[in-house]
Order: structure tokens, then sequence, then C-alpha cells
């Protein structure tokens, strides 16, 4: 891998503990309805990404605490960042194993299941990225919505339509106010 390094919460891997590859990819989710006379119709459901898998070792004298955070990470199962290079994916750690080969030597291997590609707006708003502007330009001309929830819908539309970078982050929230108010990022008239 190149780059400076891996990102996975506040842990950062560099040197040996960076994987030589990182497993990503998924499967595309399918209903299958047989016909009589053998055709059949394919319903396409949406993605579903495969875990992202990768071995290493930590090395040198904080090698074991180091360790220990990562199966501190996995026991809490909170949401993390996962980074590196040009790929962001939000995780949870579903297996972390480790072996202590010495105080300054530690192999491990890590399986995270994937929460969504933080590379790329959820799929819960990938169809609604066209109303995004007009709430943005509804934003930049003062409308001031009469409810919280639309304020937050403006404030999120605007930080999405001028960096969708920042705007990922909150980008779960946005769809959960906006199931809230009953619409996808849709511009009150």
């Amino acid at each position: 891998m190149d780059g400076d390094g891996l990102l996975l919460g506040p842990v950062l891997f560099q040197a040996f503990e960076v994987p030589a590859w990182v497993r990503f990819g998924g499967r595309q989710r399918l209903a299958v309805h047989a016909l009589p006379g053998g055709g059949r119709v394919v319903d396409a459901l949406g993605a579903d990404e495969g875990d992202l898998a990768w071995s290493g070792a930590f090395s040198g004298a904080d090698a074991p605490a180091r360790a220990q955070t990562l199966d501190e990470l996995r026991r809490a199962g909170q949401s993390l960042l996962c980074a590196w290079d040009s790929w962001a994916y939000q995780v949870v750690i579903a297996e972390f194993e480790a072996q202590a080969a010495g105080p300054w030597w530690v192999p491990y291997k890590l399986r995270l299941l994937v929460l969504y590609d933080a590379s790329r707006p959820p799929a819960v708003l990938d169809s609604a990225l066209d109303g995004v502007n007009d709430i943005a330009q509804a934003a930049a001309l003062g409308v001031s919505p009469g409810l919280d929830v639309d304020a937050a819908l403006v404030t999120a539309a605007a930080g999405l339509a001028s960096d969708p970078a920042t705007a990922i982050a909150a980008a779960g929230s946005i769809a959960q106010l906006a199931a809230a108010r009953g619409y996808l990022l849709r511009a009150e008239g």
C-alpha cells in the first residue's frame, strides 16, 4: 500500500503495521424471481458491502500497548473511521486477533464490518442529491425555516453542496432528520 499509513479510529498504522493489501468489495443483493417457462426477473436491491480484512505486525516498545488498544476498540463495538489512500469507510471491529510473540513484536489480524463507504454519500442520499442545491440556495438567500428539523436540514444541505467530504460525516443525521420531516432533502415551497 502507498501513502502515509492507515488510520483506524485513533490508531495510525505505520511501518510493519501497515498491511501489504486490504481486502475490500462486496456483492449486489439480488431478488431472483423464477418465471414459468424458464424466464426470470431480477431485482437489484442494492450494494452489500463486504468486510475489510488484513493482517500485519506491531513492532517496537509500544507494540503490546497498541495491540491492546485495538482489542479495547473491538470490545467497545463503536463505529470507527478506517481510511487509507483514497478509501474511507465507517466500520466496527468484528474480529481482532493478536499473538504476543515477544515484547517488541505482536502479529495481528483484523476483520472490520463496513457500515458504509465514507468516501461517498450513503445510498439513502444518492438519489436525493439533486434537491440539495435547492435547499442550499434557500439557505444562501436567508430563508428562515420554521422548525429546528428544517434548520438542521438547510444547514446540512448547504454543507453537503459546498463540501461533500465534510458533510458525509453527518450524513446519517441528515437522513434521520429528513425521515423525521417526511422527505429526503426536499426544499419546502
